[in-house]
């Protein structure tokens, strides 16, 4: 997804920030893709749908770990086999299963970026 605003100068000036779109943000920032930080969210501040699916990030709203944090509580879920593997897909560190179902991380647009580029989560 790339978005660069219609007033650049104004969002730059407004903002303080150096890198308006993704392009730039990967020129500026040693070619790290820009979303990123948002894979984070898995690690530090696990989303969770309003129903109790554990989503994982705030990019993944339709898909889940196979989990609902209401029925097997907040510690259970995040420590759930799928919850676990995808932490170590996103570090590089085993390869996409064959079967997907309960890793919504497997078809996002950000983790298919980091097996193109070889740029996972430290």
């Amino acid at each position: 997804m790339k978005y660069t605003p219609k007033n650049r100068e104004m969002v730059a000036r407004e903002t303080g920030l150096i890198s308006l779109n993704t392009t730039k943000y990967s020129q500026n920032y040693n070619n790290e893709h820009y979303y990123n930080p948002v894979c984070y969210q898995l690690f530090n501040s696990p989303q969770i749908n309003w129903d109790g699916r554990l989503l994982g990030c705030c990019i993944n709203i339709d898909k889940d770990f196979g989990v609902n944090v209401f029925d097997v509580g907040f510690i259970n879920a995040v420590n759930s086999e799928n919850y676990q593997y995808t932490k170590k897909m996103l570090k590089g560190k085993v390869v996409k299963p064959k079967e997907t179902k309960n890793i919504p991380c497997a078809s996002c647009f950000v983790y298919k970026s980091m097996l193109e580029t070889g740029k996972f989560i430290p």
